[in-house]
């Protein structure tokens, strides 16, 4: 965004935690910002790929199941800024 990279984890899918199973949606979370990017055009660059989509019970259950997809996403990230 605005030339410079972001760390972050992304979503492509339906959304079945909240039943829009009509609709592919990309969401993406940008790692320790706190912009509102809504109706901005960014670049998303794929590095892979950590769990399949799936129904969580709750939304709780989503949340803690991101933070600990983000747990696993900063390392690589860490890792990278260091080359």
């Amino acid at each position: 965004w605005k030339g410079k990279d972001y760390p972050s984890v992304t979503n492509i899918g339906v959304r079945p935690t909240f039943q829009d199973t009509k609709s592919v949606r990309m969401e993406t979370h940008l790692l320790g910002q706190d912009f509102d990017l809504y109706g901005n055009v960014l670049e998303v660059k794929f590095f892979g790929r950590i769990r399949e989509e799936k129904r969580f019970s709750s939304v709780d259950e989503l949340v803690k199941q991101i933070q600990s997809d983000i747990v696993l996403a900063e390392p690589f990230f860490l890792e990278l800024n260091q080359r």
